[in-house]
């Protein structure tokens, strides 16, 4: 039973490891968001991500895949909801003192997208634990 939690813990420590940099306030930590979805939402995806790729301890190989699985689905997306039009910052949400979200709008001519980006307070500053984004705008009220 100890040598498959053995094994979890170095899977854990291989991946914190790929990854070295924290974010110092949640003030940059939201400016970095906001880079980051801009860059995404104009269909640079790997780029966006990129902007978060430091400070996020998921393994790079599937970071770079939410790149790819995007760019197969941004056309059906750009054809349905028409040209982007903006971003727009909707709120911040807390759990505790360690969790933090920040969810913003990505409008386009016909709809919109909503971002969620969570970070969480490590020993030396905010690291990224999750980036998403979705079309269930109900949902936020």
């Amino acid at each position: 039973m100890k040598m498959p939690l053995f094994v979890f813990a170095m899977s854990i420590l291989a991946v914190w490891s790929s990854f070295g940099e924290v974010i110092p306030n949640l003030e940059k930590a939201k400016t970095v968001t906001e880079s980051a979805i801009r860059e995404f939402s104009d269909g640079n995806f790997q780029d966006g991500l990129n902007e978060l790729k430091p400070y996020w301890p998921a393994s790079p190989i599937t970071i770079d895949n939410m790149a790819v699985e995007t760019k197969k689905q941004w056309p059906t997306i750009m054809a349905n909801y028409g040209n982007k039009l903006g971003l727009e910052y909707l709120k911040t949400s807390t759990v505790g003192e360690s969790l933090v979200k920040f969810t913003h709008l990505v409008r386009f001519e016909r709809y919109a997208l909503v971002f969620d980006t969570v970070f969480y307070k490590a020993k030396d500053g905010w690291i990224v634990i999750d980036f998403k984004f979705n079309d269930s705008i109900t949902k936020l009220f």
